[in-house]
């Protein structure tokens, strides 16, 4: 899992995942991170994230279809919200 961070890769992502994190312009949002998730080269999901409190907003496979992988992928940001709001404040 790692943040998306650049506005061309919300654009190549959307495209590649037909979704519309980049039409629908996420990099703009405030108080929300996007995320992408891989297993090895595939991915899997992308994620939207409050910054408030560190909740899941959406977390969509392919098409926007329902991630299989949700519950690991909380898991693993529950796990890391220390880092996460470490990073925010830099």
């Amino acid at each position: 899992i790692h943040s998306i961070d650049t506005i061309d890769d919300y654009y190549k992502i959307g495209e590649s995942q037909s979704i519309c994190c980049g039409t629908a312009k996420y990099f703009l949002k405030e108080g929300t991170l996007t995320l992408t998730a891989y297993i090895g080269n595939k991915q899997i999901a992308t994620i939207e994230i409050s910054l408030d409190d560190y909740h899941i907003i959406q977390c969509r496979a392919f098409a926007n279809e329902i991630c299989e992988y949700t519950e690991q992928i909380a898991g693993i940001i529950n796990a890391n919200k220390k880092m996460i709001a470490e990073r925010k404040r830099a």
